[in-house]
């Protein structure tokens, strides 16, 4: 426990450059000056060393893959992920920020590369042992962040539009499902201002008396 709080489990969702990461590491300084212990960790990569190159291998446009396989290198990478930082860490009363978690798999892999969503939905219960995020914020078309001219772009960078609406529909799609897990942040703004609001919902579910 934190301050006497359950630690939380919140993740960040979206399309590429939609201000997930900012958004996370924003997030963490307004819980630190609430004196609230949290860490920042991502998908993929924030399992160790063995996510660091799965992340590698996943993010080459150079190498071509099925998505199924796909899928099942970004789960074991989860699967550590779960094991050695994320429980581990909420066990240890420690709030955990996560850039991407099984959401994303099944948009990019499910909706954006059509693999069946039951065996997504298998590999999940299998990898994540029941874990759901008690907070989940989808950054939808708000502080898009380009790259700079020349910039290589990465795997998923480089798939056609109409993948990337249907991740981006996916997304939508999961929020009105589980609405109460889900919270849309759709309105442009500064960096600041797009905090203070999605810091406004955290402490309205977690940090009230009677959160």
């Amino acid at each position: 426990m934190s301050n006497g709080r359950p630690s939380r489990f919140i993740t960040f969702e979206g399309i590429d450059h939609s201000g997930k990461s900012t958004q996370a590491k924003q997030l963490k300084r307004s819980l630190d000056q609430e004196g609230i212990r949290c860490i920042v960790t991502a998908e993929p990569g924030g399992s160790g060393q063995l996510g660091v190159e799965i992340r590698r291998l996943m993010m080459d446009s150079n190498i071509k893959r099925d998505e199924l396989t796909a899928a099942l290198m970004f789960n074991a990478d989860r699967h550590e992920h779960v094991r050695n930082i994320i429980k581990p860490t909420l066990a240890n009363g420690t709030w955990v920020i996560c850039d991407r978690f099984y959401d994303s798999t099944m948009a990019y892999q499910g909706a954006g590369g059509m693999v069946d969503s039951a065996i997504l939905e298998q590999l999940t219960a299998i990898v994540c042992e029941g874990m759901k995020p008690d907070l989940t914020i989808l950054m939808h078309n708000t502080l898009r962040e380009q790259r700079g001219g020349g910039a290589r772009l990465d795997y998923y960078e480089q798939e056609h539009k109409s993948f990337e609406q249907r991740v981006s529909d996916y997304f939508l799609e999961a929020a009105k499902r589980e609405s109460d897990r889900f919270v849309v942040v759709e309105e442009a703004g500064t960096i600041e201002r797009v905090g203070e609001r999605i810091f406004a919902e955290v402490k309205k579910r977690f940090l009230t008396p009677d959160s």
